[in-house]
């Protein structure tokens, strides 16, 4: 169960989270990059894109689960996000149509469930290059039984 009326930081399984799916691409891009050459070097081509492409991307992850935290009231959720644009997004749960909850193969490992908060907003809809995607109001990472016990107090305060 989460404390209401509280600050709510993200588990430390967030950041390992995000962690774990960089190094795998990584790690993913290094083969691919090995496959048409001769040499078999894996850390020689490994290393440098770690340092390189997946620091900026731990520090950006490191930056989201320290300056990311929420805060539930009897009727409504505050998601306080950003280290120098700081976003707070207020979701009334009288307008929230659809609360989905996801866990991939690494998050399943991690323990934690990501669940997608989303309302009648147009502000979900962006439309770029001629075509529109959608994305939701509310996104967290929260471990398993925090997010569906999330969904489940979201959903009785609804009715």
């Amino acid at each position: 169960m989460i404390n209401l009326s509280t600050s709510i930081k993200l588990p430390i399984k967030t950041f390992w989270y995000f962690v774990a799916k960089r190094i795998l691409i990584i790690s993913f891009i290094s083969f691919l990059i090995l496959i048409p050459s001769s040499e078999k070097h894996f850390f020689s081509i490994f290393i440098p894109l770690v340092i390189f492409i997946g620091t900026p991307f731990f520090i950006k992850d490191y930056i989201y689960y320290n300056f990311t935290n929420f805060f539930i009231e009897n009727n409504k959720i505050t998601i306080n996000s950003g280290l120098i644009n700081k976003k707070s997004n207020f979701i009334v749960f009288d307008k929230i149509q659809t609360i989905k909850i996801k866990a991939g193969l690494i998050a399943r490992f991690f323990g934690l469930s990501k669940i997608e908060i989303w309302t009648s907003s147009p502000s979900q809809i962006i439309i770029k290059d001629q075509k529109t995607e959608n994305e939701a109001d509310g996104i967290l990472f929260l471990k398993n039984e925090d997010a569906r016990w999330l969904k489940s107090f979201i959903l009785e305060k609804h009715q």
